[in-house]
């Protein structure tokens, strides 16, 4: 509609409410972690964090291509896994959900 968009890419599942030209009210929920490579005692190794978000936004438009948005949300379904980079798994362990906050300032530059 004129004032509800919802995207579905990949993973990735956002809900945007309009209810003013300057307003925009958000949920969504998208993976996140990452691979990280790193040296212990000489050896190798391959840090994997798998998890996904999910957060309510509020954003406000200050200018005419400027938005502040505010983000509170949740990690869930988070695993952490440690391997040597020949493959070989030394540790795999479900993690706690954890809380977070998201501050920032998006330009629409088209």
């Amino acid at each position: 509609t004129d004032h509800m968009h919802l995207s579905l890419t990949g993973a990735t599942f956002t809900a945007t409410w309009q209810p003013h030209s300057d307003w925009l009210l958000r949920f969504g929920v998208w993976p996140a972690g990452g691979i990280w490579n790193v040296e212990q005692a000489g050896q190798s190794l391959d840090v994997n964090l798998t998890s996904y978000r999910a957060a309510i936004g509020v954003e406000r438009r200050l200018s005419n291509k400027t938005w502040l948005s505010l983000w509170v949300g949740s990690t869930l379904l988070n695993e952490l896994e440690v391997e040597t980079t020949s493959g070989s798994r030394l540790f795999k362990e479900d993690a706690d959900n954890g809380w977070f906050v998201h501050l920032g300032l998006r330009v629409a530059a088209w």
